[in-house]
């Protein structure tokens, strides 16, 4: 898929078409000159480098601050109706809740997931002007957050999963990432298309996240027409993104952000 790179966001040339209706972005970790662009939160108490970087955001986006909404994300599979009363103009952030996606048709409330290799999935619904927004490590891909979010947006917003634009966003490929035989045991005992997602290398495997969510959402009702993957990696882009394996942990996270204008 297509995307536009600048400075300090990542924009799908799949949502562009429209972008007078909702908002997107994923935010790069450094800038052209390298300098960081954090979203992780340092304190309790109020952080004036994250509440900067928010503000920064919404000025690169068009938004206000206060009609943010985040969740306290903690590899679930549980999915928020997000309204107002969830944004930071409401809630402050020491009041967030575990949740790994948020789903919402409210005008002016921008939904943002925090991210350092898990995969981002955006979701608009055009006719019934809702969103979703799905953080998915291994933990909610094999749980099938994504799906889970599709069918969340159905039971609120009757939103058609056919009818739903996807883009699975910038994250760590499958080269990048390995896992353990305990996490492959898991897959291949869960669900029967895992193998095609999994190769072996010596004693242990390398999982595609992106295809194993694309094909969770194609066997959950989507068209594959209006499923984008975007073939960015956070481990080959380090210089550009934030990546927890190749940084061994130490590293800042990006958000994902999808929200509908006002």
């Amino acid at each position: 898929m297509e995307y536009n790179i600048t400075n300090l966001l990542i924009h799908f040339k799949t949502f562009e078409g429209l972008s007078d209706r909702f908002v997107h972005c994923y935010t790069r970790g450094y800038d052209d000159s390298g300098k960081d662009f954090d979203f992780t939160r340092k304190s309790k108490e109020d952080d004036p480098r994250f509440m900067e970087n928010i503000r920064v955001l919404g000025d690169q986006l068009g938004f206000k601050p206060s009609g943010m909404a985040m969740v306290l994300q903690m590899h679930t599979d549980l999915v928020k109706k997000v309204t107002h009363a969830d944004t930071f103009q409401h809630v402050s952030y020491d009041q967030l809740a575990v949740w790994d996606a948020m789903i919402t048709n409210c005008k002016g409330v921008i939904l943002a997931t925090k991210h350092a290799d898990c995969v981002p999935v955006y979701m608009i619904d055009v006719q019934n002007e809702a969103i979703g927004l799905a953080h998915s490590g291994w933990k909610g891909t094999l749980n099938l957050i994504a799906p889970k979010t599709a069918e969340a947006m159905k039971l609120a917003f009757h939103s058609d999963p056919s009818a739903l634009y996807c883009v699975i966003g910038p994250s760590i490929c499958a080269d990048c990432y390995e896992i353990q035989e305990d996490v492959y045991r898991l897959f291949t005992q869960q669900s029967s298309y895992a193998k095609e997602y999994i190769k072996q290398i010596g004693s242990s495997w390398r999982l595609d996240l992106k295809g194993f969510i694309r094909e969770s959402l194609i066997r959950s009702g989507f068209s594959s027409d209006h499923i984008q993957v975007c073939d960015l990696c956070t481990g080959c882009n380090k210089h550009m993104m934030y990546s927890h394996r190749k940084s061994k942990g130490n590293c800042g996270r990006s958000l994902a952000v999808l929200g509908i204008r006002s």
